[in-house]
């Protein structure tokens, strides 16, 4: 059983990134991927119920409705901040109507899935862009899913979206990359197809609508065989509006247009010599440095002593060697905040640029295919 992670306001805004968020507001392929999943469901989402879970600024909130003519969208977002801006994003995106189809909800939403009753009606789409680093190192997943089962009431179930997702790993070759420490580190990187070698293999095969928390950090992991000359794992992951629309995708592979997301790139500690068989996995581990879980991708060498290492995605560390169990579990969960608290995260004081990069995300979802 997945362990229960509990995360304060204070751990989210400990881990907040404004630039990101921007940098998310700025990518068309994103908003374009979203409008076509909604419109592949419009027929049968139109006049139900959605929940938008970790709403942001409100932009999948509009497109529900723009594009997937919810009756009802139920934005949940945890920052305070955040949420605040979301009625002005609305009335610039939306007439009155359609504003008024929108219940913002400020808070967690695992405590607002306890309340009995919320949201009062059966739930048709939960709808999210909760994904990170190689997907899935933003801490989302956990209290996506649980949301899901909790709305899922007899036989009827909420459907996701998206649906489907696949995560990728394949060697390739690249330059080493360091902090300002001069450790190695690992993250988002741009990767050409031209540096990958040998074949790609899949890590995870996740049907969003079934699948369990474990099925996510618990598998077993997968094997890859590299040939000599590579000197790290290259990782990016594909999303599918579902397995009956898996045409409608959005991929962050090295040989699809850029995203803001990049590829990952997970650097060995020296260049393999000859073949290797490297086993991958992924694990949620103790974030040393807030209260959330953390993405690690565990590699082990198969064939020999010589690569082994962990990949912590959301802190771009590297460490090299044998994983000690034993070790890991005896440090203390120390927090980046050890006493007060911060007040409020930092985030753009130009809401007309905010509102501007809204306006133009509903807008770049339709696109020249849907307009």
């Amino acid at each position: 059983m997945c362990e229960q992670w509990h995360v304060s306001l204070r751990d989210i805004r400990a881990v907040y990134d404004p630039e990101m968020h921007i940098a998310m507001l700025q990518d068309s392929s994103r908003h374009h991927f979203y409008a076509k999943c909604l419109l592949k469901h419009q027929e049968d989402l139109k006049d139900k119920v959605a929940v938008d879970v970790g709403a942001g600024i409100g932009i999948m909130s509009a497109m529900a409705l723009v594009h997937g003519k919810l009756g009802q969208v139920h934005a949940v977002e945890v920052l305070p901040e955040v949420a605040r801006i979301i009625p002005k994003v609305l009335e610039s995106i939306l007439d009155a109507e359609d504003r008024g189809k929108v219940r913002v909800h400020c808070g967690f939403v695992e405590k607002l899935c306890s309340v009995p009753g919320w949201p009062g009606d059966a739930v048709a789409l939960v709808v999210s862009e909760w994904l990170g680093i190689l997907a899935l190192n933003e801490g989302m997943a956990q209290p996506l899913l649980r949301c899901r089962d909790a709305l899922c009431h007899g036989p009827a179930r909420p459907q996701m979206l998206p649906g489907w997702l696949r995560l990728w790993v394949q060697p390739g070759q690249a330059s080493v990359q360091r902090g300002a420490g001069g450790d190695v580190t690992c993250g988002p990187r741009v990767i050409t197809s031209e540096q990958l070698q040998g074949s790609p293999t899949l890590l995870l095969d996740l049907d969003l609508n079934t699948c369990s928390v474990s099925d996510l950090f618990e598998s077993q992991g997968i094997d890859v065989e590299s040939a000599g000359g590579a000197t790290g794992l290259v990782g990016w992951f594909d999303l599918h509006c579902c397995k009956d629309h898996p045409d409608v995708v959005l991929s962050t592979s090295p040989s699809a247009p850029k995203t803001h997301w990049l590829q990952c790139w997970m650097p060995f500690d020296k260049a393999l010599e000859g073949s290797t068989k490297l086993h991958v996995q992924v694990q949620l581990k103790p974030q040393n440095l807030a209260g959330l879980p953390e993405l690690c991708v565990v590699l082990s060498d198969l064939s020999g002593e010589d690569h082994h290492a962990q990949f912590f995605l959301d802190r771009g560390v590297v460490e090299y060697g044998k994983v000690r169990a034993e070790a890991r579990e005896s440090e203390p969960k120390r927090r980046r905040l050890e006493t007060e608290d911060i007040e409020a995260i930092y985030f753009p004081s130009d809401v007309q640029e905010l509102l501007r990069l809204a306006q133009q995300a509903v807008k770049e979802g339709a696109g020249p295919e849907l307009a």
